[in-house]
């Protein structure tokens, strides 16, 4: 098995209460050659202190402490000071399990996902309940970029360090929303044809839902508002073929549309369907059944109306 370094980047703000069982998670790790890298930004409660003492306690940590600017440029400062062959994104506030590094680093290959576990310790992943399956982008592009098991989350996947350092591939400072499936996408996209991506069914990974102060909010309408505009751009530059881009634009549509509901803006949607009406076509019917269940939420008659006229006309 290779046994190159494996550096592990920790963003952290405010979260003291979890910052220990993180760390104390990794020092369990069976998998010994590792450097973690803490990046403390800007944090105002006792944070600080508690990485300075961890980072005397274990010599392959190192901590770093920035002025506050989100969780996106702590990633991206962790990327910079990187030297592993590998590289894995935690958030403090999950932990990893004792065998993830050594049983996806055994793997040896460009990019490696695994299952998560929740507090119930449930596999999280329906798509990932298979023990192992191997991909390439070449014959599974669409199954890789169209899967949201696959790219939406940021910390149960093994990366190469020297593709996402080659291709300048680096987390987008100014969105707090979807920036993770975002990096995904990227890194999916600037593999070769001859890409081997490898998925374990077995959780690796444990990750609590909803912990106060989380920066995922998924009803948050004016993160998504400013989140949209990226996904349009990193779709428009992707390196995929033509149907799997169309595939990829539907899903920046859903989450046009999806914004549109949330805030009950009837304008918007018109817009919306004025500018994006080559999309506005049978291909785009699967994504109808979820919007519809979001529209119904907005109880907004004119747009639940627009929809439903929608949803009858392409079914």
């Amino acid at each position: 098995m290779d046994n190159s370094i494996v550096s592990i980047v920790i963003p952290v703000y405010n979260k003291a209460r979890y910052i220990k069982e993180c760390i104390e998670a990794i020092a369990k790790q069976t998998y010994l050659n590792i450097e973690v890298i803490v990046v403390d930004d800007g944090s105002t409660d006792e944070s600080p202190a508690i990485c300075d003492m961890l980072e005397n306690k274990y010599s392959w940590m190192r901590v770093f402490h920035t002025q506050n600017r989100g969780v996106s440029a702590a990633r991206n400062f962790g990327i910079k000071k990187a030297i592993g062959k590998w590289i894995c994104f935690i958030d403090v506030d999950d932990y990893p399990l004792p065998t993830m590094l050594q049983k996806m680093v055994a793997e040896n290959v460009d990019l490696v996902v695994c299952n998560w576990a929740d507090e119930n310790h449930a596999r999280c992943s329906k798509i990932l309940s298979c023990n192992r399956i191997e991909c390439s982008m070449d014959k599974d592009e669409e199954f890789l970029l169209c899967t949201p098991d696959l790219f939406k989350n940021i910390w149960n996947k093994l990366y190469k360090t020297e593709i996402i350092k080659e291709n300048a591939i680096f987390y987008e400072e100014e969105i707090c929303h979807a920036e993770d499936a975002l990096f995904a996408i990227d890194y999916y996209t600037a593999l070769g044809k001859n890409s081997t991506i490898v998925l374990l069914g077995e959780p690796l990974y444990f990750h609590r839902r909803d912990v106060k102060g989380s920066l995922v909010k998924d009803h948050d309408v004016d993160r998504w508002k400013k989140t949209i505009p990226f996904w349009w751009k990193h779709v428009d530059r992707a390196n995929v073929s033509s149907s799997v881009r169309d595939k990829m634009y539907v899903r920046c549509l859903q989450n046009e549309f999806f914004v549109c509901a949330l805030s009950k803006d009837y304008k918007g949607l018109k817009q919306v369907l004025r500018e994006k009406k080559q999309l506005i076509n049978r291909d785009t019917v699967k994504c109808w059944s979820k919007l519809r269940q979001i529209v119904l939420l907005s109880k907004n008659p004119i747009i639940i109306y627009v929809v439903n006229r929608l949803w009858c006309r392409l079914r």
